[in-house]
């Protein structure tokens, strides 16, 4: 994600080289200066693939150019590899959670990410999750009417005037100039989690479909708990880890 969504100022990084990560922001860094400059993300799915630690990573990369610092914590706020304790305000600005499924569970303000399409909340247990959802302080938005309507529904009928931003999490660099290419590719980079109860994936009339061009590559895990998620697509290349870089 971009640094300067991350402290709500609107210049930009005025160091971006082509094909290198900035390490100068060109921002008004004073709202940092009584902070204690350390946040904390919840790591849902410590040692198993997630697009979430992808995420985690990109605004590992973000923070560090704002010289932020990043602790993990597990679904319930305990730091992972560190003190067997829960975080606290005392240890960090903020908590990020990036997963309906996690709620709330520490002394400390979070910001809970609005990412996923509304209709995961019914899919999944929409009582549970619009709960956990909105258990939090304030929000991440990504431009979706959809999940404006519902964040304004359930803010007003619980905690009226949370506050929210619009915070995509794109990549803070590298910056490529367009090139004009005739050998353009389609990749397509995911778990395909849903093998794993064997329901039909979000995406697979279509990826099938564009299997029949050839002009198709799949990336990402090739066993998630035992099960071959990518099993049938010849498409299917190899595993990119969610490193914040790879992708």
């Amino acid at each position: 994600m971009a640094a300067d969504t991350i402290t709500h100022a609107s210049s930009s990084i005025d160091d971006r080289r082509e094909g290198s990560w900035p390490t100068v922001a060109g921002l008004d860094l004073n709202c940092l200066q009584q902070c204690i400059r350390r946040v904390a993300i919840i790591r849902l799915w410590p040692g198993q693939p997630a697009a979430e630690h992808e995420v985690v990573e990109r605004f590992r990369r973000a923070f560090a150019i704002l010289g932020v610092g990043v602790i993990e914590v597990d679904r319930l706020g305990f730091i992972l590899n560190g003190p067997n304790r829960k975080v606290t305000h005392a240890d960090v600005d903020f908590v990020i959670s990036l997963h309906y499924e996690t709620p709330k569970a520490f002394d400390c303000f979070s910001w809970g990410a609005l990412w996923n399409p509304v209709d995961f909340y019914v899919e999944w247990g929409a009582q549970t999750y619009i709960n956990n959802q909105f258990s939090h302080d304030a929000y991440f938005t990504c431009g979706s009417p959809s999940v404006d309507e519902l964040l304004q529904f359930e803010t007003s009928r619980r905690i009226e005037g949370a506050p929210s931003i619009e915070v995509n999490h794109s990549l803070s660099g590298p910056m490529y100039t367009p090139e004009s290419r005739t050998d353009r590719r389609l990749a397509y980079a995911g778990i395909n989690w849903e093998r794993l109860s064997k329901a039909k994936g979000r995406f697979e009339d279509l990826l099938k479909k564009l299997e029949g061009s050839d002009q198709l590559d799949i990336y990402g895990p090739a066993e998630v708990r035992g099960v071959d998620v990518w099993a049938g697509f010849k498409s299917y290349k190899y595993p990119v880890p969610f490193d914040g870089s790879s992708l």
